[in-house]
């Protein structure tokens, strides 16, 4: 049994449970589409894709995985409150944190430094990208912006 096996079944269980409550939560709760969901919370189909990037041996698709994670939970992590139905955000973030620190010490560890570097570089290159698309959402859906987005980001793109 690998070393990693323990922690990489404990975090694949943490993706599944909090992936499958996101969605509920959002698509049949708050009646959201895909689309809608994606743009508002990424952070739902961010643990769906760790969680296939935990068993999925691609050094470069897991280094492209890390600059999205880290960009989504450790900004969301300090602008979501502590309390309701944002802890189920703040276990998100917590979660993909954790997915993140896995497979860049993985990376790491294995030696795997040019498709770390060629994955961060690619990782930044798509943020850019779908913070670009997210902004233009924002602007378009202000009312589902400001009901399912944070006080402090609403605030930001809405004086």
């Amino acid at each position: 049994m690998p070393p990693d096996y323990l922690m990489r079944k404990f975090l694949a269980v943490l993706n599944i449970v909090l992936l499958l409550s996101g969605i509920v939560y959002f698509i049949k709760l708050c009646d959201l589409s895909f689309k809608e969901l994606l743009l508002i919370s990424p952070e739902v189909y961010l643990l769906g894709i760790c969680f296939l990037f935990l068993y999925i041996e691609n050094s470069i698709l897991r280094a492209i995985l890390i600059v999205p994670v880290l960009y989504c939970s450790g900004t969301g992590i300090f602008l979501y409150s502590w309390n309701g139905i944002d802890l189920l955000m703040q276990a998100m973030h917590i979660v993909l944190i954790l997915d993140a620190i896995y497979l860049a010490v993985g990376l790491i560890l294995g030696f795997h430094f040019i498709s770390f570097i060629i994955g961060v570089v690619l990782g930044s290159v798509l943020v850019f990208f779908f913070r670009f698309q997210q902004l233009g959402f924002f602007e378009k859906n202000k009312d589902l912006t400001k009901k399912f987005l944070p006080e402090r980001i609403s605030r930001i793109y809405f004086k």
